[in-house]
């Protein structure tokens, strides 16, 4: 994905991503492989969301266009920055004492935890985004995507007891029945769900990115 002036076409780039990610994850259901394959696509799901969402921030200091035709502006931010100075407004906002490298290029390390929708929020705030209103409406679903997702895909990155122990209390909350192992968290069925978790978090995703393009 890339940023780009018309929202549209970045949420094409996130849609076709995760219809992708979506079909890998049924194929995987009948594979040997399931288990490494399922890793991928919980640890490239979250990777995909902070790049959209990053795109996004990007696209929207940059004056672009929704899909449906609505100019994005930002009360805080010059059109005319280069790309360097609108990645460290962000990082500003999150870490005011970080500094640029020598090029003026910014450690990704510094910037904002981007799959942090409470994170987004406040670096949308604090810059004056025209579209906050509707940031905040597409993050009020009930989703929780946005926060398990990521202990889903940190056991899978960092494999350890304590990433074990989260993973499973994910489970339980969304209501998973009979799962063993952080992979059954993913594919089991759960109470009152016709499907399962993961295809919930992508189809979650999805929507999101889609609503927010609007």
């Amino acid at each position: 994905m890339n940023i780009s002036p018309d929202l549209g076409k970045l949420s094409t780039s996130a849609e076709k991503r995760f219809v992708k990610l979506d079909i890998l994850r049924r194929e995987a259901l009948g594979s040997e492989r399931k288990e490494a394959i399922l890793a991928f696509v919980t640890i490239e799901a979250l990777g995909t969301w902070a790049n959209f969402m990053r795109c996004y921030y990007l696209s929207c200091v940059s004056n672009c266009i929704s899909k449906t035709g609505v100019k994005i502006s930002s009360a805080h931010s010059s059109p005319g920055r280069v790309y360097n100075q609108k990645v460290g407004e962000a990082v500003h906002i999150v870490r005011p004492g970080a500094g640029s490298k020598a090029d003026g290029s910014w450690n990704r390390r510094d910037e904002p935890t981007w799959h942090d929708d409470a994170a987004f929020l406040r670096v949308c705030t604090a810059i004056g985004l025209s579209n906050t209103t509707d940031i905040q409406a597409a993050f009020s679903s009930g989703s929780r995507v946005f926060k398990d997702l990521v202990t889903i895909r940190n056991f899978f990155a960092h494999r350890n007891r304590q990433t074990l122990a989260a993973a499973m209390t994910v489970g339980t909350t969304n209501s998973v029945i009979g799962a063993a192992r952080p992979i059954d968290v993913l594919t089991c069925p759960r109470a009152g769900r016709a499907i399962s978790l993961l295809e919930d978090w992508l189809s979650d995703l999805k929507f999101t990115a889609q609503y927010l393009c609007i």
